[in-house]
């Protein structure tokens, strides 16, 4: 967490969806850096591939954080 905030406007889509999946996975919980990764990613959500996406959501309902307006965002993205 103190590795990855103060750099996460640096990270990619992929970085950031394999960093949530990990936390996830390994069952870390970390209600502040999902929190503000969720608000550092809502204006570049649109550029996350589907992978991305299916992994960040998956991630956020593992760790059981709520994102209501990432996950609004996300359902407006068109999926093609």
């Amino acid at each position: 967490e103190q590795l990855v905030l103060p750099r996460i406007h640096q990270l990619n889509s992929q970085d950031i969806s394999n960093i949530l999946w990990a936390y996830a996975t390994v069952g870390h919980s970390s209600p502040r850096l999902f929190r503000q990764i969720g608000e550092s990613i809502l204006p570049r959500v649109h550029t996350f591939n589907a992978q991305g996406i299916a992994n960040t959501v998956w991630a956020y309902a593992k760790a059981g954080c709520h994102a209501h307006t990432l996950f609004e965002a996300i359902a407006e993205i068109p999926m093609s």
